[in-house]
């Protein structure tokens, strides 16, 4: 082929390429152009998401008063206790040392006691006849009762070191629910070394019970959504593990402090959860939700897609289809938007075609 023949052929070529896009282009314009949508009446609100947990509105943690080895556990998770059911037992194991230094304290006070009690009753004779005077008779009788005393006390401390609390307390090896409730937890296992609770020591926790009669959701909140929550507002609850029982609840507490999770400030929430009386189902602790506050709403709007909205500096605008088939820009005001569709105050009428965007 000539070099004539060759360019005339290129040239060719790129006018089809030329043409083809050009019909392309004017087909896709021609489609954009008459894309269009009328506005409709509708319902519209702005809902808000917290994601959470239903947990008790009260859990109670049971320690121990006294140290030793768990001995026994009395009910299993999920049992239902009243106070002062007994949770377990504690064995006392008590310290060699203590137990020998008490043991000779009783037996010093009990040699102790013997002989003032034989010195008080020769002398209360010798009193009776007149022999000595009521004086030396008072001091007698004084260091007698002070002996006495001396060995009780020893004697109840010997008892303390072997068992772990005082016969005058009420406190035994039993460890007793200071609560009622279910049983949710028992952490720790029998054989178990258990340290009491004192001013310097929690203790160890034996179970933790919690009234489940009374729950609440617990969840977090952005802080850019806190003042859109007013007080007693109504949340919709959605149990993830219950999503066709209807749940609702009012807003309990926002914390007055927040804190940062993953870059964010967030804070803690709470709300009541209102069970229908008729509800057969158990609910457990820790079942995750989702609770949705609406915000905002209006009912029987004008209201088209937000997508279509055009923001210039501080004004909006769409625009319109007119009859010749050219779109027109028109001011509009805008109101309440749930992200997909928002609210036209003014600006627009049912009968107005909304060009796509």
């Amino acid at each position: 082929m000539s070099k004539i023949g060759k360019v005339f052929v290129f040239i060719v070529f790129l006018l089809v390429i030329v043409l083809i896009y050009a019909i392309q282009q004017k087909s896709k314009n021609q489609t954009k152009k008459n894309r269009f949508s009328y506005p409709r009446v509708e319902n519209i609100y702005n809902e808000q998401f917290v994601s959470g947990m239903i947990v008790p509105s009260k859990e109670i943690q049971i320690k121990s008063q006294i140290s030793g080895i768990l001995k026994e556990v009395y009910p299993s998770v999920g049992d239902k206790v009243n106070m002062g059911d007994p949770i377990a037992s504690v064995e006392i194991i008590a310290n060699p040392e203590n137990l020998e230094r008490a043991n000779q304290n009783v037996r010093v006070t009990r040699i102790n006691y013997q002989n003032e009690r034989e010195i008080f009753d020769r002398n209360k004779q010798l009193f009776d006849k007149g022999v000595i005077s009521l004086v030396d008779f008072q001091q007698i009788e004084r260091q007698y009762v002070l002996a006495k005393e001396n060995y009780e006390s020893a004697k109840e401390l010997l008892y303390i070191a072997k068992k772990g609390f005082s016969r005058n307390q009420k406190v035994t090896n039993i460890i007793r629910s200071t609560s009622q409730g279910i049983v949710l937890e028992l952490p720790t296992q029998v054989g178990a070394a258990i340290t009491e609770r004192n001013n310097f020591n929690d203790g160890t926790t034996l179970a933790v019970i919690a009234d489940m009669d009374k729950i609440i959701f617990k969840g977090k909140i952005n802080e850019r959504d806190v003042p859109t929550v007013r007080d007693s507002a109504v949340f919709e609850i959605a149990i993830n593990a219950m999503k066709e029982i209807p749940v609702s609840g009012r807003l309990l507490y926002i914390s007055p402090k927040g804190y940062l999770e993953n870059g964010i400030t967030k804070f803690d929430i709470e709300t009541t959860v209102e069970l229908l009386d008729s509800l057969s189902i158990a609910i457990r602790s820790g079942y995750s939700a989702i609770a949705t506050l609406i915000t905002e709403k209006r009912d029987s709007v004008l209201t088209i897609d937000e997508k279509d909205i055009i923001y210039e500096k501080d004004s909006t605008y769409v625009e319109i289809i007119d009859a010749a088939d050219k779109p027109i820009k028109k001011a509009v005001e805008i109101g309440v938007s749930n992200g997909i569709r928002v609210e036209v105050i003014n600006g627009l009428s049912k009968q107005s075609k909304v060009k796509s965007q």
